[in-house]
């Protein structure tokens, strides 16, 4: 079993501070959690997320998760925060985490354990379905639904991004130019 991951989260000024301290609460549910996690400041973030981002920093030390933090001067969006943030990322393994998202305790157990099956070793990326609420959890508001099967997902590529960005966990080592679809 997979057990060592790189976390990456990008985090803006128009963040909520409530919605990122769940964010990160629900991070540090996890059933296997990170072994770093790469924190991207997308320009300055204020003093309350930058308090909130001081705590998780705090609990990552208290669980030995090692927490890197790449700050981009100004905001540059979240592609280039990502991609910035990936650089710094030192595991083969990265979970992609929103900073107003909640996510599953097992969520990382399982999709680590489906790459790291012997007939899976070819496979770059998973993702997930995920449920939209607006205030809570409880109160769902809709669901996004995404391709699950290779040929759903090749024919889907092109005309919209067929995963749920915020739920994916990738292999470093495979890069995303070289994959090749066959339809």
């Amino acid at each position: 079993m997979v057990e060592d991951y790189s976390g990456l989260m990008s985090i803006y000024s128009k963040e909520s501070p409530d919605l990122l301290r769940n964010a990160f609460d629900s991070i540090l549910a996890q059933t296997i959690l990170p072994k770093e996690f790469v924190c991207v400041l997308d320009g300055p973030i204020g003093l309350n997320l930058t308090e909130v981002v001081k705590w998780f920093k705090s609990e990552c030390s208290n669980r030995n998760i090692k927490i890197v933090f790449v700050k981009n001067p100004v905001n540059c969006g979240l592609g280039i925060s990502l991609a910035e943030g990936l650089r710094a990322c030192s595991y083969e393994y990265i979970g992609r985490f929103d900073s107003d998202d909640l996510n599953n305790p097992e969520r990382m157990e399982v999709m680590l354990n489906y790459m790291n099956e012997d007939k899976n070793q070819d496979i770059a990326v998973v993702g997930s379905q995920i449920a939209e609420f607006s205030d809570s959890p409880q109160r769902l508001i809709g669901r996004r639904k995404v391709p699950i099967s290779f040929n759903e997902v090749a024919q889907k590529v092109f005309l919209r991004n067929p995963l749920n960005h915020m739920t994916v966990v990738f292999r470093k080592s495979i890069p995303v130019c070289k994959i090749k679809l066959e339809i």
